[in-house]
């Protein structure tokens, strides 16, 4: 390959998480001599060095065929394993493609593997280049560009998004199986739903990522704030009218219960029955709901929660004509919202109902009249006056005055609905199948949620219940903000504190630390360390700057924890702060739990430099009487020292090494 090209053109991939590329390329039949075009991948070192990886197609010569290069160099450059072979024809499309892995590189040729290699670098460059090595006047072409985007860290299926603005535009947005549904609300409050959406997710960050739709609109979501944007495309270009700054509240589904094992779970779950009702039952992995007519040998059971929240409680009559089978939350106390799939059957006797409510147990066992629906604070439920009709109810009980406020949905017998409710500080929120269908205010009494089925007229009944999934309250405080407690000369934090808890600061880049250690082999020594373009690079000695003889140049990141978290070779390293002392950095560092290494890290060389001759050093009063046997009251043991080729060393026992004397 000609090393000195004199005329070269590159188009780069701007894309977060990309780690591989695949194109079709082409060199046209007047092309002149010298004229290439390729794939690759780069890594660029802030020492001037760099890693690279791709494949080129190069026309060297009129009348030969086209070559295929296959190369990954590491620095200096030039030096790597290649692969090449003359079997190219101008004017042909060849689809190449590039694959780097933590530990592998791949270059393809339509599809088959031509070099594999090991690598121990992260390109941070992804593109396509061209030449012309003669500075002649050339064109190449390149098309159908797909990209490998990296396996995002937090999915959105199951989620809900709630989004507001401060000029009255909302939206509501649930994603399900790769895919979201959205209910947008403008400032006039006309709302549009569109349904199942596709999307891309990015991870930029642990805190920041963001959605890009097929139309282009990106959503850019900051979860330590809590805030977002809306970033507007009509036909590539930005509208600035249809974007907007938002906040947003994101809930997430847990999966409950299936209804698929032998027995039900009684620490989720408590039974009733009463008027002819029977308790549900597991069935064919679904829960089944059943009553009868009403007689006087109808059994009636109430739950624990029930009977617990007053002496007067009694449920069922000898004379009612409702049959209910109820299921009851233990841990309604504990769920923000709730979600279950259920449908009415074909064939149901009039006046039947099924679903959800939300009962305040103290106002329906301590008041008179219709105590069970004066109780219900909210509920949705799947109702048929006869058996040609069948309707979604969703209401919610006015907080202050007790009035109902409702909305009523057309269903289908035999069809199954995902409903579902998220209680907020003033509101309920109603949703079936992902869409938001209303929301009404509401303040918590302690309700009990229980699923009913029943009938008002007395008679026999079956339904079925699936799929329970719930929100759970957040009993996670609020954290105070982070407190710069060491820096680095130049103002830069370094470690941060929260509450009680010492962390690494949420970057390091530019930051250099210097480190003292003691290996259980080697005693004590000091490296170099510094954090740039997302790697940490370090060399054995206290300098002023990191050397060539790097012996760690890995990625890094601070984790979720605040530790520092290396990506090296077979395992990951971890650096956890434990204290500070006087500016001193003291950590806690292993590559697997528990963290059982103790190393300290300074801001400056001279007070590494100080600490680590504190350690090699034997200091303050020494005694001796038989030398080269002397005795340290530091160390609390006796020394034996020797001089070689003008070095003067010691034998200590407890460290069993021999050590340098300075």
């Amino acid at each position: 390959m000609p090393q000195q090209p004199t005329m070269h053109s590159f188009a780069e991939i701007n894309a977060n998480g990309i780690y591989g590329i695949e194109a079709d390329v082409m060199i046209p039949a007047n092309a002149p001599t010298s004229t290439g075009v390729g794939i690759v991948g780069f890594r660029f070192n802030p020492d001037g060095t760099k890693h690279s990886m791709g494949i080129e197609l190069g026309y060297w010569s009129s009348g030969s065929g086209l070559e295929f290069e296959y190369e990954n160099e590491t620095p200096p450059v030039g030096q790597g394993i290649e692969k090449s072979t003359y079997d190219g024809a101008l004017g042909n499309w060849y689809k190449l493609s590039l694959i780097h892995t933590e530990s592998k590189g791949y270059l393809l040729r339509d599809g088959t593997v031509i070099l594999e290699f090991d690598t121990t670098y992260d390109p941070n460059w992804y593109g396509f280049m061209s030449f012309n090595d003669e500075g002649n006047p050339y064109e190449v072409f390149v098309d159908n560009v797909r990209v490998l985007r990296e396996a995002t860290t937090t999915s959105l299926d199951g989620s809900i998004f709630s989004l507001s603005s401060t000029d009255g535009v909302s939206e509501t947005m649930s994603f399900e199986n790769g895919t979201f549904t959205s209910s947008f609300v403008d400032s006039q409050k006309s709302t549009t739903i569109t349904s199942n959406q596709s999307y891309i997710l990015d991870s930029m960050s642990s805190n920041n990522w963001k959605i890009t739709l097929s139309d282009g609109d990106v959503y850019s979501f900051d979860s330590s704030a809590g805030t977002g944007t809306l970033t507007d495309y009509e036909n590539g270009v930005m509208d600035t009218s249809g974007s907007w700054n938002f906040t947003y509240i994101r809930n997430t589904w847990e999966d409950y219960e299936d209804f698929s094992g032998s027995t039900l779970d009684t620490t989720k779950w408590d039974l009733s029955q009463w008027d002819g009702g029977i308790v549900p039952a597991l069935e064919g992995s679904r829960l089944k709901f059943s009553g009868q007519a009403n007689s006087s040998s109808s059994v009636n059971i109430a739950t624990s929660a029930m009977l617990a929240s007053s002496s007067n409680v009694s449920v069922g009559s000898s004379s009612s004509t409702s049959p209910h089978s109820i299921l009851e939350f233990k841990e309604s106390q504990n769920l923000k919202g709730i979600e279950l799939t259920f449908s009415i059957p074909s064939g149901v006797p009039n006046q039947m109902g099924f679903g959800l409510y939300a009962i305040a147990y103290q106002t329906m066992f301590n008041s008179g009249g219709d105590s069970e629906e004066s109780a219900i604070r909210f509920n949705f439920d799947l109702w048929a006056d006869n058996s040609l009709a069948a309707t979604l109810e969703f209401d919610a009980k006015e907080p202050t005055t007790g009035i109902e406020q409702g909305i009523d949905k057309s269903i289908s017998f035999d069809s199954s609905y995902r409903v579902s409710f998220i209680r907020g500080d003033s509101q309920i929120s109603f949703y079936r199948d992902g869409e938001l269908v209303g929301e009404f205010p509401y303040s918590d009494v302690g309700e009990y949620f229980i699923v009913r089925a029943m009938n008002q007229i007395n008679q026999t009944f079956t339904t079925y219940l699936d799929n329970v999934r719930v929100l759970r309250r957040s009993t996670t405080t609020t954290q105070p903000d982070p407190v710069t407690v060491v820096s680095d000369p130049n103002g830069q934090a370094v470690v941060v504190q929260v509450g009680n808890e010492y962390q690494w600061n949420s970057t390091l880049e530019g930051v250099t630390l210097w480190m003292v250690h003691e290996d259980d082999d080697d005693g004590w020594f000091g490296a170099t360390i510094q954090y740039v373009s997302s790697m940490q690079q370090g060399s054995i000695g206290l300098t002023d700057q990191v050397g060539s003889n790097l012996v760690v140049n890995h990625p890094y990141v601070i984790d979720e924890n605040g530790m520092i978290k290396v990506t090296e070779d077979t395992a990951f390293q971890y650096y956890q702060v434990t204290a500070v002392e006087n500016g001193v950095i003291i950590t806690a560092d292993d590559s697997s739990f528990p963290l059982s290494d103790t190393s300290r890290f300074f801001t400056t060389r001279a007070a590494a430099e100080e600490y680590y001759y504190s350690k090699v050093n034997p200091k303050d009063w020494m005694w001796f009487d038989h030398y080269p046997w002397v005795y340290s009251n530091e160390m609390q043991e006796w020394l034996y020292f020797y001089s070689s080729g003008g070095t003067l060393m010691y034998w200590s026992n407890k460290g069993q090494a021999w050590r340098q004397f300075n």
